[in-house]
């Protein structure tokens, strides 16, 4: 194809992207921004998962994830656990197990895995398994 056409539809995408965009300020709360795959904003990045695993700017595991995010088209999921049986209790931490919803949740989750993610994988270009 013509690079000049490429260029040009680039840009035309661009702009209209930008009619869109909101630029973020540190009054938005929790937010890690990416400039042009170079540069990575992070505020207020704090708790539990994102402390998990220490990195030298000591934001954690989500943190790394998105520095480490390749610039190819990607679909990635990220969750949360289900319900626990501390969390109907109000509780933050520990280790209990999960109430009847959260069980319910990882039952879904599981289904939903298998049958979205695990087949688009599996599939070759012509849809077969």
């Amino acid at each position: 194809e013509d690079p000049d056409k490429a260029v040009a539809d680039f840009k035309e995408r661009r702009a209209q992207y930008m009619s869109y965009y909101e630029t973020l300020d540190s009054s938005d709360g929790s937010y890690i921004k990416i400039v042009n795959c170079r540069t990575f904003v992070v505020n207020a990045i704090r708790g539990y998962l994102p402390l998990k695993m220490a990195i030298p700017l000591g934001k954690g595991q989500i943190v790394h994830f998105a520095m480490n995010l390749h610039t190819l088209q990607r679909t990635f999921y990220l969750t949360r656990h289900g319900q626990s049986e501390y969390n109907l209790l109000g509780k933050i931490g520990g280790d209990s197990g999960l109430s009847d919803a959260g069980l319910e949740y990882a039952r879904r989750l599981g289904k939903f895995a298998e049958e979205e993610i695990s087949g688009k994988l599996s599939e070759d270009e012509d849809g077969n398994k």
